[in-house]
């Protein structure tokens, strides 16, 4: 079973996210607290991630970071951008559902049942 990653700069963000997947799935979750962060533990655990849950304002490192590194690696891990921005005002963004149509996003505010919702999906293709 694969590991999803949570990328936050708050801890309780980071947290609550846990609580809600870790609530429905058992896939183990693996965490970061930066863009660059989150790329070691991309480089060290690449073949474990199913999908990366990140946001994108952060100090070290944004989303953008993340999803340039998945994307210049050729990495096919689904990518959802979950922020309280909309991926259409970042131009790195611009392709995002059509590098891979498990990419997507989640503006935060969001519930539990948002994030199972796509959770959902996504897990079904790549577990």
């Amino acid at each position: 079973m694969k590991k999803i990653l949570i990328v936050d700069d708050e801890v309780e963000i980071r947290d609550i996210l846990k609580l809600f997947i870790s609530a429905s799935y058992e896939n183990e979750i693996l965490e970061a607290d930066s863009g660059n962060s989150a790329i070691d533990v991309l480089e060290d655990s690449m073949d474990e991630i199913a999908v990366v849950l990140c946001d994108y304002r952060m100090k070290n490192g944004n989303g953008g970071v993340v999803y340039a590194y998945l994307k210049e690696n050729d990495f096919p891990i689904p990518y959802i951008m979950a922020s309280t921005d909309t991926p259409d005002v970042y131009e790195e963004f611009a392709t995002l559902t059509e590098d891979n149509p498990l990419n997507t996003n989640l503006k935060k505010p969001f519930k539990k049942a948002l994030i199972n919702e796509v959770l959902d999906k996504i897990l079904a293709e790549v577990d």
